[in-house]
């Protein structure tokens, strides 16, 4: 059973989850930039913007194949 089932723990927040998604990719983590890829694809957090998608996903790709 999820934490959100059964009202435990904090409130999901989307538009934080984005900020913080955000601050991890303009860090250089690829995992990070693939979640602000997905936020931008889905609007989650954000409004949805498909420039954004491609350009945070090749962001991604180019940091993980240097890992």
């Amino acid at each position: 059973m999820s934490a959100e089932k059964i009202k435990i723990g904090t409130a999901r927040d989307e538009k934080k989850a984005f900020e913080w998604f955000l601050k991890s990719a303009e860090n250089g983590y690829y995992k990070g930039q693939f979640e602000v890829g997905l936020c931008y694809g889905n609007g989650i957090g954000t409004p949805s913007n498909c420039e954004k998608v491609n350009e945070w996903l090749q962001k991604m790709k180019s940091n993980r194949d240097q890992k």
